[in-house]
């Protein structure tokens, strides 16, 4: 089954109108919203098709993804796929090693479920409604543009840009201190121990150091050393992940696209889970304001 299932995704083609959907959200649109935009018009093109079950639109759900972060050719040029799906082994053509291949397989894993955050409730309570998986999942990934949710990869990214300048370390942190904000990527309120995810990708950052060099690793673990040192806080998901994304070779903002790729399979699986048994998800509120009155 896994094989097959295998077989299925890698393949998986864009339909026409689907391309055609994305090259007008244009190729210079950030990741995340490029998969967003994929979602309504995956959806359109599947209205005209026959009519498939939730699984086999869940197949199609999760082949789609990687191909609408994976750049078109430019004019003249020959066709392939881009950096994305040279490093997504699933994509058709790609030349991706067999340890880049287990890396972000390791990496997706890694994301790929976390109970109730913020996408996979959304993605729940569309779900609720009967809403079909294309609105589950677009809803899931239209929470993540929100910078509380989904930005922290953005701003770990600029921190790194920030050292790579030349900054120091204490320096970067002493902002953060000063504006009473927490640094990029560490802490987390479920993990105050630290977030095993943090550690399984720490030792996937350094298998890709070993083969690609080591110089944003070592950084990382500066960064971390110091953050333990000042705040007594350690790193969460957010910051080995982006840490091992950049390592194999993708470009900014992706970290976070690659998240998205990840979790959507839990996204789905939790939709899949509450059609099965559904009740629509409707939370009440608490009224706190001023004393009822009375309209004349």
């Amino acid at each position: 089954e896994i094989a097959a299932l295998r077989a299925e995704i890698h393949g998986a083609q864009m339909p026409p109108s689907v391309a055609e959907a994305l090259a007008a959200v244009g190729d210079d649109a950030p990741p995340l919203l490029r998969l967003a935009a994929l979602m309504p018009s995956l959806a359109a093109w599947d209205r005209r098709q026959p009519p498939r079950t939730r699984i086999d639109r869940a197949k199609l759900i999760i082949s789609q993804l990687p191909l609408a972060l994976a750049q078109p050719p430019a004019p003249g040029m020959p066709g392939g796929p881009g950096m994305a799906g040279r490093l997504l082994g699933w994509v058709p053509g790609s030349t991706a090693s067999d340890w880049e291949v287990e890396a972000l397989n390791r990496v997706l894993n890694a994301c790929a479920e976390h109970e109730l955050n913020a996408s996979t409730f959304a993605a729940r309570v569309v779900a609720s409604t009967g809403a079909d998986l294309f609105a589950s999942v677009l809803s899931a990934l239209c929470s993540l543009s929100g910078p509380i949710h989904g930005g922290a990869c953005d701003r770990i990214e600029a921190m790194f840009a920030e050292l790579e300048s030349g900054a120091r370390v204490d320096e970067c942190l002493a902002v953060f201190t000063r504006d009473h904000r927490l640094p990029p990527g560490f802490g987390h309120a479920i993990y105050p121990d630290g977030d095993p995810r943090a550690a399984l990708l720490r030792q996937v950052a350094q298998s890709i150091a070993k083969r690609r060099g080591r110089r944003l690793f070592e950084t990382a673990f500066r960064v971390e050393g110091a953050v333990s040192k000042r705040e007594r806080l350690r790193p969460n998901l957010d910051f080995y992940l982006t840490v091992c994304v950049r390592m194999l070779g993708f470009p900014r903002a992706m970290p976070a696209a690659i998240f998205a790729i990840g979790r959507a399979s839990g996204w789905i699986a939790h939709a899949l889970e509450q059609y099965s048994d559904n009740r629509l998800i409707r939370p009440r509120m608490r009224y706190r304001g001023a004393p009822l009155r009375h309209w004349e």
